[in-house]
């Protein structure tokens, strides 16, 4: 599936064998916080700017998200990423051969559809009005999103060996393994266009805003002009190790300036130029890359892999802004929230959510089996996620010890000076009591 998702031209850069400046976290620690509370990292008395105050002497708090605000239990393992419907419900597939719809506040099923025996929900994303999938008995379906009635259902005869994407507007694309390229209305599910990509081995394609449809073949990344399926461009890598695909499906992501972003087999991030193919910069990771990289809001790329690693890196230049080492690998794209978090889901069994500038943990949340899909993250930073132990969980941010105690600071008619004192274990900042972090347990 297509998780819904980013200078000038230059030399490739190697930022992995440049010496290392760029901060690195390991899980549990946090490294803008300070190892004790020094009268240095005291506010001083009288500061104006309370919120750099607080920073400098709570850092970025390391907060548990210790229960959802929703959780809902299927019969098995999530398959697929939550969906955000713009009706106020989620959606989400799983093992146990059901499509669910919750309601968004309360987690309380709407309705569900039967897939069959040993049918799952493969690709899933959101139409206008409705929802289509792909399932593992070689169908695409579409459903009304409000009631879960089924609009339409076509069996592709090559069963399992296609793949489906969005395309603009109601349009529909699938591709089969010889290169072929399907175009269905999909109000309808009728085929409109077919046209062979002169590839072989396609996976699923990614439409970008202009309409172009960028798609990898083994040893190749592809663009075609989507109203005719002529080729734009290709790129070839030279070395096999970096064929696609490393697991069945990766597909190339944008960003805002037109960079399409490739990750590859060997652990390589490619970007290309969005006109010509033209190779950006490269960026070598420690594992294969399992997923599309995510693009931020102000085009950082991410991409989280086997190798235990999430990374941020710079889109002009693919140099490395910062990583965070968790216990496990991770097999998701990272998603990043309007409050400035990226979202990370790892087979150690946490959600965790880092500093986008930093890549400091802010907080995370303990499931009982690994996060494998990317989260859903709602305008009001809500987050939506799904998890292998049958569960999707609704999680509200938690506002951190350091926010709370500036809130009740600010909150008063006139800013007093902050009185800060230390005791065995907190140090209290004009009233407040705080955990003091070297104190506590890692990842607790």
């Amino acid at each position: 599936m297509n998780p819904g998702m980013i200078n000038p031209a230059g030399a490739p850069a190697t930022p992995v064998a440049a010496p290392r400046t760029t901060p690195v976290h390991e899980e549990g620690t946090a490294l803008h916080s300070p190892d004790s509370f020094s009268p240095q990292s005291r506010p001083p008395q009288g500061a104006p700017d309370l919120r750099k105050a607080a920073e400098a002497v709570f850092g970025r708090d390391l907060t548990r998200v210790e229960s959802p605000a929703w959780s809902f239990c299927a019969g098995d393992c999530i398959a697929t990423p939550p969906v955000k419907g713009d009706n106020g419900l989620i959606y989400a597939g799983s093992h146990d051969r059901n499509f669910y719809a919750l309601d968004e506040k309360t987690g309380e099923k709407r309705w569900s559809y039967p897939l069959g025996d040993g049918v799952v929900p493969v690709e899933v994303f959101a139409q206008i009005g409705g929802l289509c999938m792909k399932t593992s008995d070689g169908r695409i379906v579409a459903l009304d999103g409000a009631t879960g009635q089924e609009r339409w259902s076509v069996n592709i005869e090559t069963r399992s060996s296609f793949f489906v994407t969005p395309g603009l507007g109601d349009t529909i694309y699938y591709t089969t393994f010889d290169g072929h390229v399907y175009e269905m209305d999909g109000k309808t599910g009728k085929t409109s266009k077919d046209f062979d990509s002169g590839f072989r081995g396609v996976g699923s394609l990614t439409c970008a805003p202009d309409g172009t449809l960028l798609g990898t073949s083994r040893e190749f990344a592809f663009a075609l002009e989507g109203a005719t399926g002529k080729p734009k461009w290709r790129h070839e890598f030279e070395d096999a190790k970096q064929w696609f695909p490393a697991y069945a499906n990766v597909p190339l992501t944008t960003g805002p300036d037109g960079t399409v972003y490739a990750g590859c087999q060997d652990g390589t991030v490619f970007a290309l130029r969005g006109d010509t193919g033209e190779e950006r910069w490269r960026f070598k990771t420690g594992s294969v890359v399992p997923s599309p990289p995510g693009v931020g809001a102000d085009g950082t790329v991410y991409t989280a892999n086997g190798d235990r690693n999430v990374y941020a890196l710079d889109p002009a230049s693919g140099k490395e802004k910062w990583r965070f080492t968790a216990p496990q690998g991770f097999s998701a794209t990272p998603v990043e929230g309007p409050d400035g978090t990226v979202l990370a889901g790892c087979r150690d069994g946490n959600l965790y959510a880092l500093d986008r500038q930093t890549g400091e943990k802010r907080w995370f949340f303990k499931g009982a089996d690994a996060f494998i899909t990317p989260a859903a993250v709602s305008s009001d930073g809500r987050v939506y996620a799904g998890c292998w132990d049958k569960r999707v969980y609704a999680l509200e941010p938690p506002v951190s010890r350091a926010e709370e105690a500036l809130g009740r600071l600010e909150s008063k008619e006139e800013r007093p000076k902050a009185t800060v004192e230390e005791g065995a274990g907190f140090i209290t900042v004009d009233g407040v009591k705080v955990k003091r972090k070297q104190d506590a347990a890692p990842g607790a």
